[in-house]
C-alpha cells in the first residue's frame, strides 16, 4: 500500500519521475505483472481468429472518441477518414 500511496503522489504532483516510477512498481509487482499477462492474453484470444473485430471496431472506436480513424486496406495502403473535419484520404506507403 505503500509503493502505490508513492507512485500515485509522484505522479499527481506532476513531478519528473513519473513514469520510472511507474515502471519500476511494475517490476515489483508479481500481482500487476500476472493482470497484466492475463489482459494480453485475452486480447489475443479475442482477437486471433476475428481479425474482423479489428479492422471494425478500431474505426468505430476512433469515431466514438472523435478522432481520424485510419484503416488498413492492404499492407501499406490506409484509408484516413476523419468525419469532424469532413476530411478524407487515400495513403500508401512503400
Amino acid at each position: 500500500m505503500l509503493l502505490e500511496a508513492l507512485v500515485i503522489s509522484v505522479c499527481v504532483n506532476g513531478q519528473d519521475g513519473c513514469g520510472q516510477a511507474t515502471s519500476a512498481y511494475y517490476e515489483q509487482s508479481k500481482e500487476l505483472k500476472d493482470f497484466s499477462k492475463q489482459l494480453e492474453k485475452l486480447g489475443q484470444d479475442i482477437t486471433n481468429n476475428h481479425k474482423w473485430l479489428v479492422y471494425i471496431g478500431t474505426p468505430l472506436y476512433a469515431v466514438a472518441s472523435r478522432k481520424p480513424a485510419q484503416i488498413i486496406l492492404y499492407r501499406g495502403t490506409t484509408l484516413n477518414v476523419d468525419i469532424f473535419n469532413k476530411a478524407i484520404g487515400l495513403q500508401w506507403n512503400y
